[in-house]
């Protein structure tokens, strides 16, 4: 009987345990002017992991290692943004992006 509750013990370690290590980062992405961007993309540099901000410019990141990671943001209308921040524990933070001034004043249609 002993050795049951030490594995049911061990097992329940284990899992507290991944819990516990598995860090995540979420924040809004904004203008200067303080506006929140709506679906804007961000991803892991070097990696798959990405998505979309949701329509009040939020995003979340879970499951992530503690470490550094370089996050690119990117939305019609703003500069693409390369923004390291070092993963530990729960982190938050927004994310600004600079009006793009690579507009034209005319477009022809020929």
């Amino acid at each position: 009987m002993q050795s049951k509750k030490t594995n049911e013990i061990y097992i329940l370690f284990i899992f507290i345990s991944a819990y516990a290590s598995s860090q995540s980062f979420s924040g809004k992405i904004r203008s200067v002017d303080g506006d929140n961007i709506s679906f804007a993309n961000i991803h892991i540099e070097g990696t798959n992991i990405g998505f979309s901000s949701d329509n009040q410019g939020s995003f979340y990141f879970s499951n992530l290692e503690n470490r550094n990671y370089v996050f690119v943001v990117s939305c019609l209308g703003y500069e693409t943004s390369r923004k390291e921040f070092l993963i530990n524990g729960i982190t938050k933070s927004d994310i600004i992006l600079v009006e793009s001034s690579n507009f034209t004043d005319e477009i022809v249609v020929t």
